[in-house]
């Protein structure tokens, strides 16, 4: 019977499939801060790293996933990029032709200290005016204690989420950019929710400025205005981003395991037809 040596060849393409599947070829930068390697915490993909300012560190106990976390501790240092936040030797862009995702967690220490402008990611002009994007805590000035989080980008438009997040809870962050997008285009997504928080509806499109990634602290140098402390007090775990929108079943997987990836499905697909293909000529 020939049924055997068919089940072999589709084990063997099946398997291949699920290996080619990991090959995470949307996935351009994954930081998971378990480790510091000397003053360096490297991403997963490629040989990039950060370099870990004066503000952050690897904390080994308190982690979302894996075996650490980035710890901020709303420092009150110079608060030059190079010497505060967790800094890439990369760098990124986002153009009104280019989609992204960008994921990570997030958690608020207690008691919870004033930091209006706290940013967890940021990449972008290094100025105030500047085109950059953000994201970060926004506190209302009648609720200081009070952390809400914030989608900015600088020049474009920004968008707050009326929860208070500052709850020493772990918490769950998706911003999706498609291509040729603007502003009101954005879409966000805290804890696996099917909503979107954006609410704008700037049309200026999305474009910053070539630069490094930041964890922990703003892009804008100490010179510019607005430039005070911008160091959050709180962990952030599992930074993610894709070069491609994920969709919202995807951002939920995401949500439910953590540290996992969304792998490209586009080599695992070709192995499947090409399994198919080789039955049929064996007929």
């Amino acid at each position: 019977m020939k049924i055997q040596p068919r089940l072999k060849i589709i084990s063997a393409l099946l398997g291949s499939a699920l290996l080619a599947g990991t090959t995470q070829a949307a996935l351009i930068a994954h930081y998971s801060f378990d480790v510091d390697n000397t003053g360096t915490t490297p991403d997963s993909v490629g040989s990039a790293f950060a370099t870990l300012g004066g503000g952050v560190s690897i904390n080994e106990t308190e982690f979302k996933a894996g075996g650490g976390a980035l710890e901020m501790t709303n420092s009150l240092g110079s608060n030059a990029v190079s010497v505060d936040g967790a800094v890439t030797n990369n760098t990124f862009t986002w153009t009104t032709s280019t989609a992204r995702t960008l994921t990570f967690w997030w958690k608020a220490k207690t008691p919870v200290e004033n930091v209006l402008q706290g940013t967890y990611v940021s990449f972008g002009d290094t100025t105030a005016n500047g085109t950059r994007f953000d994201i970060k805590e926004s506190h209302a000035p009648a609720a200081p204690t009070q952390g809400n989080l914030r989608v900015e980008v600088q020049g474009a438009g920004q968008t707050t989420d009326p929860t208070d997040f500052d709850s020493g809870a772990w918490h769950f962050v998706a911003v999706t950019v498609p291509d040729n997008a603007t502003f009101a285009d954005i879409s966000w997504f805290v804890n696996g929710s099917a909503t979107d928080l954006n609410t704008s509806t700037s049309t200026l499109d999305i474009a910053t400025a070539t630069s490094p990634l930041v964890f922990g602290d703003s892009i804008i140098t100490p010179d510019a205005p607005n430039s005070d402390n911008r160091t959050p007090n709180g962990y952030l775990d599992e930074f993610q981003l894709y070069d491609e929108v994920l969709s919202e079943s995807e951002i939920l997987f995401l949500y439910n395991n953590p540290g996992s990836v969304i792998p490209e499905p586009s080599a695992a697909l070709v192995c499947f037809l090409g399994a198919l293909l080789l039955l049929r000529r064996r007929r």
